[in-house]
């Protein structure tokens, strides 16, 4: 038994058999527990970026009415930039703005 414990301290500590391996940076994913670390540290981040979003930036709730959907909807065109719905309804708004006071 001393003779197993002692040829494990031997070994290097990477190669030192644990029950698991804690995630480390820049390493595959060995095992279940890396890959939950793996997430969580993924979901604190996602988070962490969205309050920082949120402080800088306002967001409000909106429920258009049917034509105003037939017409956000008219111009989205996904994948491309500028066609996501906050896009649309911010080019929406300025157009109005601008066409009621230009300048």
């Amino acid at each position: 038994m001393n003779d197993v414990i002692l040829m494990n301290l031997q070994r290097p500590a990477h190669a030192r058999e644990t029950k698991h391996m804690t995630f480390r940076e820049g390493q595959p994913c060995e095992t279940s527990v890396d890959a939950s670390e793996i997430l969580l540290r993924k979901h604190k981040r996602q988070l962490e970026c969205q309050r920082k979003r949120r402080e800088q930036r306002r967001r409000i709730d909106y429920y258009p009415s049917d034509k105003a959907l037939e017409v956000i909807l008219a111009r989205t065109h996904h994948g491309s930039m500028g066609g996501d719905y906050s896009s649309i309804i911010n080019k929406l708004v300025l157009a109005t703005v601008l066409e009621r006071n230009p300048k």
